[in-house]
């Protein structure tokens, strides 16, 4: 079994790949944010035992929400979305999903 530590260290290497590797959607997103002056984190990961989740922005207190960034691979993938939505919403989060082609019609 991998420990907490072991498990961290990789999640870790994952956000920074992500961030690396964001697309152009979320890059548009992130400047959106910066320009409004919001307060956020860019791929907060949350995790809790064996469990751990990646969202592309999070903005802390008071809002307490996950904003995800949804390219068309979220079509085929709909049932880890929704218990993604579940385990956040458990943890006392908001989430809101938008699609990469709301963010390229309003922002691009």
């Amino acid at each position: 079994m991998i420990s907490f530590k072991e498990k961290q260290k990789t999640l870790f290497a994952r956000i920074k790949r992500l961030r690396e590797n964001a697309t152009p959607s979320e890059l548009a997103f992130k400047q959106l944010l910066d320009g409004l002056g919001v307060k956020y984190v860019f791929q907060k990961a949350f995790i809790k035992g064996g469990a751990y989740v990646i969202v592309d922005f999070y903005l802390p207190k008071p809002n307490k929400l996950c904003i995800e960034v949804d390219g068309k691979y979220h079509e085929r993938q709909k049932g880890k979305d929704a218990w993604k939505d579940s385990y956040l919403k458990s943890r006392g989060l908001s989430v809101w999903r938008i699609t990469n082609e709301e963010v390229e019609t309003a922002f691009l």
